[in-house]
């Protein structure tokens, strides 16, 4: 009975390792892709750019990070322009009631900031910043990465 025991931890350890190493292949992946910005109403210029980190119940310490560095970052780099109210900043529970939706909207596969362009309160594009997994580490590059991404985003507004 111990050797089984034994085996079976062994068997439960190797594959807990396995899907770490399985995970990491996939965030070091997602710095592959290029940045994307989805227009959903092509040709309208918005006129409000909010960032949304998209959390959930279970959250990691690197959860709580990401949350922290794109708040800091934003509020650091933006503050007249939060001011003005031409950037909103939020958190969204995806757990919450009614949020669902955002998985499917934004195609998630984690936790992320998505930039989103709005003009007159909808949505006319957004742009997933899946490569803060990757650069949370070194907080200088995370926060040059989130401000190139917002920059880019506030160049387009009216």
């Amino acid at each position: 009975m111990k050797r089984f025991l034994k085996w079976a931890l062994v068997a439960l350890a190797a594959v807990g390792c396995l899907a770490a190493i399985h995970q990491a292949r996939q965030v070091s992946d997602l710095s592959a892709v290029r940045p994307q910005v989805v227009a959903t109403q092509p040709g309208v210029a918005p006129d409000v750019i909010q960032v949304t980190y998209f959390s959930s119940d279970v959250r990691c310490a690197t959860c709580v990070r990401i949350e922290r560095l794109t708040r800091e970052t934003v509020e650091k780099n933006f503050e007249p322009e939060i001011a003005s109210g031409r950037i909103v900043l939020q958190t969204i529970n995806l757990d919450g009631p009614g949020n669902e939706h955002f998985v499917q909207d934004y195609q998630l596969i984690s936790k992320t900031v998505i930039v989103s362009d709005r003009a007159k309160g909808q949505e006319v594009g957004w742009e997933n910043l899946q490569e803060v997994w990757s650069k949370q580490k070194d907080e200088q590059a995370f926060e040059a990465y989130v401000v190139d991404a917002v920059r880019r985003h506030l160049g387009s507004v009216s």
